[in-house]
């Protein structure tokens, strides 16, 4: 293999640079807030692409089906193109190439990079030789006379034919170099799409020198439909044979003129629209030209991450992540703006471009992010698609391919990659349309996209809290995978949770699904410290080995258990606290790419993406510099055999990237970037608003991953975790590098936001708390316990009501009244008829960064005296309640002067009478209003009552402080 580079250095390049930095003046020392505004000149980097990576097996021992190798393609495609012109071979399961393989069968026009069924392939053309069977059959190739790069592919077959590809978004052209002969031939058997073709048509005009085509095929793993149309044209005279239906050999006399040229381009609407797209993208005949216009595009793209530093093996391994991440999703509208809906009616996209092919449980763990960052048009245009795809089906997506739905896989990938995409910055669609698609998939049972079943299991789900072993599965394998759909469906919950509160500020819908995404905790065993299948009686099914598949699509349940990055501080109470979680993780990650059948980590398979990074959350963020920078150096490489696993449209290469800048979108559906050691001494991300973020390691290499310490802007910073959002305007992040580990990053205080607000860390920057009171939720330390340090209120002449209690009452029953689920906060207390009669009793200790939009939310329940048998309850007293909260300052909520969204003060004595007995009241406050910038370190529940007497008692449920 001969890989293409540019004649240009990168020494020689810096040198330029430095002397045009110097001609116009700009200092070589800037401020963070100077260099976050500098965008750096372009670079040759489309050199460093390596488009062979990924197309042989890796050293993977039991891989998914279809999965040993990175499934890559190399052949010529724009960045996002839909004509991805490439070479198949004999065994060309399931992308085309495979590098093993020494003879071409054809190049077709339509691939997919690193899916894991055949797809596509659609419309394959061949250069042959000779008469007869010579003029159709397949032809061998040495990999020493193949080359390829960014936008281009070329290969000197062994018949003597030098071909070469390239391509644009909607179109490919060849360019055939022939021996001289009379019998120089382009075959094209119209028939042979990937998983074969049906309702075929083939009509060639030698007179007009042009070829019509059409063919429906199969989908990926065969299974819906899809039909595609080419219209292509060459630059010579031709004569034509038939030598079967439906296929064509168009023969040349290239005694005197040895190069053919044949430009296609497909459309998925009509032959016409094709014909158009072809007029409107390739007009001529200059394939330089073409090759040129494409490279330099790559080039544009390429340019938005510039690193600096490392090898060039290492770059080369980069460059190409980065190339095979920005291949898909593809560009479905022609260039009239029609598209074939996902209700079989052509449509018109107005105002944005439809986007085709979606790899749904793959790519919403790190592409679509990248994709918001890089290009956020391209991202938000492909939210708005797949908005377009749930309207026109039925439901949102599972895993799209053309304009149909495949039954691929399982969770609700589209509300992950909708709400990612917006949580990084894309957000230029219809966002209200979209939370409508997103509730309506999350709560209609048996929802169907294209008549495959987008949410089998959904009934027990809701009423249960976990899909039952029994429930019926689209990716009916593994016991149905019910553990890992549970575990899938709370990380949606939680998306779509984020979703309406940032980007449509929904506060109910995003209070119903918060609660709805602790899900998880219900296939979460202690007894075994793994999640494992339930049955639906509620005990705990399947085989209790931690590398039991039964329960898991595609994972064990060692690997699975890792799995719940929405809650991430949860799993680490579950497992034993910090110290034994770090245990854990250290052991799951002795291997790398362990494969399907060991309790290790398995890169070559997205389900354990997030996984490295939970270090991070277990105080201990050395552990995700160390793996990470193992994995980058031990698994990935710039040979053909150099990814772990199907490359599933850039998921894989997305992971790498991410690992290679040194952060990770851990938390899905927010912004959250968790840190590991960057793998270059400097990088800058050219982001498209004209603002650069700047990434310096400094003495980092392979044996010094360590983070010493870090300045963001010059400021310090001990937080392994920084929001997208933060540095989107702009900034510099300084690590100093060493060679062991060092105790940056792990108090308690700097871990990242605790968005389910289970007891532990919880970073200055976040912070969140969420409870319904439920088994798994937090709950209060201890029963009746009163606050009693200063700024709470404590206690005074307020007892027992009744029942032997010695004094006020707090604490968790179930089974009696609740808001939502069968547990709730029972209070109550007496009032001794002082002139203040007040109990203020503690919930909980916490840590939460109040800021301009943090709402306090809560439902309580007071009971009026016919609602209590005892008869104790003695007129509105119950009404004197209120939740009241310290801060670290030494202030309280009480005597803040907070309203309620009733102008009532959030004081227990002031809500007197304004609450209504003996049913459910909605309170909410804005604490942003009062207290932004401070932080929360107490809760309590107050009963407030200036010359009260008698008895209070009722409920309070589903807490939330949040925003």
């Amino acid at each position: 293999m001969r890989l293409r580079r540019t004649p240009w250095s990168l020494g020689g390049v810096c040198t330029i640079l430095l002397a045009i930095i110097a001609l116009i003046g700009v200092p070589l020392t800037t401020s963070p807030a100077q260099a976050a505004r500098l965008m750096r000149p372009h670079s040759a980097l489309t050199g460093f692409i390596n488009p062979f990576i990924g197309t042989a097996d890796s050293n993977v021992a039991n891989p998914v089906p279809g999965g040993a190798s990175g499934g890559t393609f190399p052949g010529a495609s724009a960045p996002f193109g839909r004509v991805e012109w490439s070479p198949d071979t004999t065994n060309h399961n399931p992308n085309g190439y495979r590098h093993e393989d020494s003879t071409i069968t054809d190049f077709s026009l339509t691939h997919l990079d690193g899916a894991g069924c055949t797809s596509y392939q659609d419309f394959p053309w061949l250069p042959t030789v000779g008469t007869g069977s010579a003029s159709t059959g397949a032809v061998s190739f040495q990999h020493a006379n193949e080359s390829a790069s960014a936008g281009y592919y070329s290969v000197t077959l062994d018949n003597g034919v030098h071909t070469e590809l390239t391509a644009t978004q909607r179109t490919g052209m060849g360019r055939f170099t022939f021996p001289a002969s009379t019998a120089a031939n382009l075959y094209l058997n119209a028939n042979n799409s990937g998983n074969g073709g049906s309702n075929v048509a083939l009509t060639v005009d030698a007179a007009s020198r042009t070829i019509r085509a059409q063919v429906h095929s199969s989908a990926i793993c065969g299974s819906s439909q899809y039909t595609v149309y080419m219209f292509a044209q060459v630059d010579r005279d031709f004569s034509v044979a038939t030598p079967g239906a439906n296929q064509a050999v168009l023969t040349f006399n290239t005694t005197s003129n040895p190069v053919v040229q044949l430009k296609a381009a497909v459309s998925f609407v009509s032959v016409a629209n094709a014909q158009a797209d072809l007029s409107a993208e390739n007009a001529g005949f200059d394939f330089n030209a073409i090759h040129t216009a494409t490279q330099s595009t790559w080039n544009d793209y390429l340019n938005k991450i510039q690193v600096s530093g490392g090898s060039d093996d290492q770059k080369t391994v980069f460059y190409t992540a980065l190339y095979h991440s920005l291949l898909h999703p593809n560009v479905f509208t022609d260039t009239n703006g029609q598209y074939m809906g996902a209700d079989g009616v052509v449509h018109t996209a107005n105002g944005y471009t439809q986007y085709a092919n979606f790899s749904g449980w793959d790519v919403y763990r790190s592409q679509v992010q990248l994709l918001a960052i890089l290009a956020p048009n391209v991202a938000s245009d492909f939210a708005q698609s797949l908005v377009v795809d749930g309207q026109q089906c039925g439901a949102l997506p599972l895993w799209f391919q053309a304009n149909a739905e495949t039954g691929v896989m399982v969770g609700w990938p589209a509300i992950n990659s909708i709400s990612d995409i917006a949580a990084f910055g894309a957000t230029n669609f219809d966002k209200q349309t979209a939370l409508n698609e997103m509730v309506h998939e999350a709560t209609t049972v048996n929802a169907r996209c294209n008549n495959y079943n987008i949410t089998p299991g959904l009934g027990n789900y809701i009423s249960k809290g976990y899909v039952t072993t029994g429930d019926g599965t689209t990716w009916n394998i593994n016991g149905n995978g019910s553990a890992s759909i549970t575990q899938e469906w709370s990380i949606a919950d939680f998306a779509l949770s984020q979703f309406a509160k940032n980007q449509v500020n929904d506060a109910t819908t995003a209070a119903q699904f918060l609660a709805r995404s602790k899900n998880w905790r219900n296939v979460f065993q202690d007894a075994t410290g793994h999640v494992q299948p339930r049955n639906g009686d509620g005990s705990f099914g399947g085989d209790a080995s931690v590398t039991s598949q039964n329960g898991f699509v595609e994972g064990n349940a060692a690997q699975y258990t890792f799995m719940v990055p929405h809650d991430n501080y949860t799993l680490v109470q579950k497992l034993g606290g910090p110290s034994a979680t770090v245990s854990r993780l250290d052991d799951l990650f002795t291997q790398l790419n362990a494969g399907l059948d060991q309790p290790h980590f398995y890169i070559g398979n997205e389900p354990q993406f997030n996984e490295p990074w939970v270090y991070d959350w277990a105080q201990h963020p050395a552990g995700a510099q160390s793996v990470v920078n193992r994995v980058r150096n031990e698994v990935f490489n710039s040979s053909p055999g150099g990814l772990p696993g199907n490359d599933d449209l850039g998921a894989t290469s997305s992971w790498y990237v991410f690992a290679a800048l040194g952060m990770y979108p851990e938390v899905f559906g927010t912004d959250v970037l968790a840190f590991n050691s960057p793998q270059f001494p400097s990088t800058v991300i050219n982001l498209p608003n004209g603002h650069t973020v700047t990434i310096n390691a400094n003495g980092v290499s392979t044996s010094a991953p360590y983070i010493q310490n870090l300045q963001v802007n010059g400021q310090a910073s001990n937080h392994p975790w920084v929001r997208f959002s933060d540095i989107s305007n702009g900034a510099t992040l300084n690590f100093t590098m060493g060679t062991n580990a060092s105790s940056w990053g792990t108090g308690a205080a700097d871990g990242p936001p605790d968005f389910e607000a289970s007891s532990g860390g919880g970073g200055s920057g976040g912070g969140t708390l969420n409870t319904s009171f439920e088994t798994g939720d937090q709950r209060p330390a201890a029963d009746n316990q009163v606050d009693s340090v200063a700024p709470s209120g404590g206690l005074s002449n307020v007892g027992g009501i009744c029942c032997n209690l010695t004094g006020p009452e707090m604490g968790v029953v179930a089974g009696e009244l609740s808001h939502a689920g069968a547990s709730a906060i029972r209070f109550s207390g007496k009032a001794n008829g002082g002139s203040t009669n007040y109990a203020y009793l503690k919930m909980f200790d916490t840590s939460i960064l109040v800021g301009s939009a943090t709402t306090l939310s809560y439902w309580v329940y007071p009971e009026s005296s016919s609602g209590f048998a005892a008869g104790n309850v003695s007129g509105n007293n119950s009404t004197c309640v209120a939740i009241d909260l310290v801060f670290s300052n030494g202030s309280n909520l009480r005597d803040s002067g907070a309203t309620d969204q009733n102008e009532h003060r959030a004081h227990p004595a002031y809500q007197c009478t304004n609450l209504s007995l003996d049913t459910w009241n909605h309170v909410t406050v804005n604490l942003g209003s009062v207290k932004n910038g401070q932080t929360i370190t107490r809760i309590d529940l107050g009963y407030d009552q200036p010359n009260g007497s008698g008895g209070y008692r009722g409920y309070l449920d589903d807490v939330t402080i949040s925003g």
